[in-house]
């Protein structure tokens, strides 16, 4: 659940915070100050990581945020055939609350 600091403190303007989730353009925090569009209210303007806000929505006890010109790289390499990087090891973990971890090791 997003803590809305915004309740705490409504003349906050800058927050360190964690991204919990994302899909696309959108994006969720562990806390905003961001007060998203709700009952007729306009959500706020700003930005998140310097990437313009362009709508803050109730998701529930969430909030969304879509962001404009946002992408978030993967981190990985892409390679097109296995053969490129040989044998590959794959272990498959499960770290608990739904989430799990799959790591690729290349044996030396």
């Amino acid at each position: 659940m997003t803590q809305k600091q915004f309740w705490n403190d409504p003349y906050l303007t800058a927050l360190e915070t964690k991204v919990t989730w994302v899909q696309s353009d959108c994006i969720r925090l562990q806390e905003t100050i961001f007060f998203a569009f709700s009952g007729g209210q306009e959500s706020d303007a700003g930005t998140i990581g310097g990437h313009p806000v362009l709508e803050a929505r109730k998701s529930g006890l969430e909030i969304d945020y879509r962001l404009a010109d946002a992408r978030v790289p993967c981190g990985g390499t892409h390679v097109r055939r296995t053969a490129e990087v040989g044998k590959l090891s794959l272990k498959r973990k499960n770290i608990g609350k739904g989430k799990e971890r799959i790591e690729i090791h290349v044996p030396q």
